[in-house]
């Protein structure tokens, strides 16, 4: 507790640190309703696992406000699955349906994404990624020409799969 007391007191003396915020600080703070789009860029999960014959695939994370000062505001959670029919529809890219409000009011505020997938197979085995970690700034969010909320783009790659149990 006293560590974050004076780490938040050494923000407020140190300086350039509230010049810099200072410079990138908008005249408006901006609502904006997001949701996040994943792309994946992955054909093999393990030896003799497609990711196309995957029979369910689960995307979970959280998704946090992070203020140019570095304080941390709100935080939401997301979770979702998709089988059968929807992952041939959804298998390379996917919206997670998920809508969250967020407020940005300066350059340098961004939102935390932490987020992971599992892949479940007819034989029952299960594999999961690493923990992922992205930044997502307001310049990164793309607007949605059906509707009225905006998203942005996480991308599985190289990810690194781990067989699970459950």
């Amino acid at each position: 507790m006293l560590t974050s007391i004076v780490l938040t007191a050494a923000c407020d003396i140190l300086p350039g640190n509230n010049e810099d915020c200072d410079a990138t600080k908008w005249e408006d703070e901006y609502e904006v309703v997001v949701q996040p789009k994943f792309f994946i860029y992955v054909t093999d999960v393990a030896s003799g696992y497609s990711l196309s014959s995957a029979n369910k695939l689960t995307f979970s994370g959280s998704i946090q406000r992070v203020m140019c000062s570095g304080d941390s505001g709100f935080k939401a959670a997301f979770t979702n699955t998709f089988s059968g029919n929807q992952l041939s529809i959804y298998v390379y890219q996917v919206f997670t349906g998920n809508l969250t409000k967020f407020y940005f009011g300066n350059d340098k505020d961004h939102l935390n994404v932490i987020w992971r997938v599992k892949a479940y197979f007819p034989d029952g085995s299960i594999f999961e990624t690493d923990e992922l970690i992205q930044n997502v700034y307001y310049k990164n969010i793309f607007y949605n020409d059906s509707s009225s909320y905006k998203y942005f783009e996480l991308y599985l790659n190289d990810a690194r799969w781990y067989a699970v149990d459950k």
